[in-house]
């Protein structure tokens, strides 16, 4: 892979480590992101899924969006203690469950449907532009009523008494401490949240992807045209939670020196892996998606089960594995004999279709 491949995650990630002051050298950490991003990356599985349109609510006509999380919550199907009783099973239904996509919904607008949802999406972050610069104002009047500013808004220096009611270091004007603010709040609120910077094909129109974090939410909008070439924004989303889950557990499964070598950058590594994975499942599932009206959500489930396919992977590995045939044995006697059935079955049509 050429070092000026965009896909490349130490091209992706460079700019997360200039002045970086770690004692060990910027290149380590670039390195260690891009192992667990090429990890979480190559786990991915893109199964068959069943689409479904989604009837209104009086959530989607009140609030203007429908977007709830409805990623399916991992538990041990055998209790708290199935993870030291089937150590080899719950290892192998973690896999399957980071490489599966959870159950998503999408929405599909037109162009003027699509700027009314991103509106109301940017109302909170327009409250907190104005508490940001009300506070600005209150601290220059505060300065100036004494005299010390003069008049000037160049002399905003943190004097004493400002400092304390402030909160300010020594040295530090209050342009510094809530003027950044400002700034920062004022770019969140015309992004409705904060941008996270995606890296496409070469020729890939860059106007056709927009990816943001809104609070606990990574989320991901596609523009593609219908078989009419009416324009169709597809916008779905998965919790910042998941995404970081996905990529500690896949650092781990690399070593604890990769883990720690990409630390510093943990957080950006997963919204940009949440990210992609969203653009991949709305690019893969578009051909279906955009022939759906504006205005409608649609659910996208898949087919594949992480359970039946880590008992599946469980059953192969019994062949020759004694411990993985043990805990087989021990699912069967734990009540889930139906479900060993299944993947039985399922796994003997997969080696007929195979061996046709």
């Amino acid at each position: 892979m050429k070092r000026s491949d965009p896909y490349d995650p130490i091209v992706a990630f460079d700019d997360l480590y200039e002045g970086e002051s770690s004692s060990a050298p910027s290149i380590d950490l670039a390195r260690a992101a891009s192992a667990i991003f090429c990890r979480v990356r190559a786990e991915r599985l893109r199964p068959r899924v069943h689409v479904e349109k989604v009837k209104k609510d009086s959530t989607v006509e009140v609030l203007g969006f429908y977007l709830p999380l409805v990623g399916i919550p991992f538990v041990p199907i055998l209790g708290s203690d199935a993870s030291t009783d089937f150590p080899i099973f719950e290892s192998i239904r973690k896999k399957f469950r980071r490489a599966l996509p959870a159950p998503r919904l999408v929405r599909v607008d037109d162009q003027e449907t699509y700027l009314g949802f991103r509106e109301v999406r940017k109302e909170p972050y327009r409250d907190r532009l104005e508490e940001r610069l009300d506070a600005l104002e209150r601290a220059f009047r505060y300065h100036v009523s004494d005299g010390h500013g003069r008049g000037s808004y160049g002399i905003l220096d943190a004097d004493e008494g400002v400092d304390e009611v402030l909160g300010l270091r020594r040295g530090e004007t209050v342009i510094d401490a809530l003027g950044e603010d400002v700034l920062a709040a004022a770019r969140e609120t015309i992004c409705g949240g904060t941008k996270i910077p995606l890296f496409l094909p070469r020729g890939a129109p860059g106007r056709a992807v927009d990816c943001w974090q809104d609070g606990e939410e990574i989320c991901c909008s596609v523009r593609v045209l219908n078989a009419n070439g009416e324009v169709r924004i597809l916008t779905s989303g998965l919790p910042v939670s998941r995404a970081f889950d996905d990529v500690v557990e896949c650092g781990l499964d690399l070593g604890e020196e990769i883990l720690l070598g990409a630390l510093p950058a943990i957080s950006e590594i997963a919204r940009r892996s949440g990210g992609e994975r969203l653009l991949g499942e709305l690019a893969s599932n578009a051909p279906r998606l955009r022939a759906y009206d504006s205005g409608e959500v649609v659910r996208v489930t898949p087919t594949s089960d992480p359970t039946v396919a880590a008992v599946m992977t469980l059953l192969q590995r019994a062949s020759r594995d004694g411990k993985a045939r043990r805990e087989v044995l021990g699912l069967a006697e734990a009540g889930c004999l139906d479900l060993v059935r299944d993947a039985g079955e399922r796994l003997e049509r997969a080696r007929k279709r195979s061996r046709a």
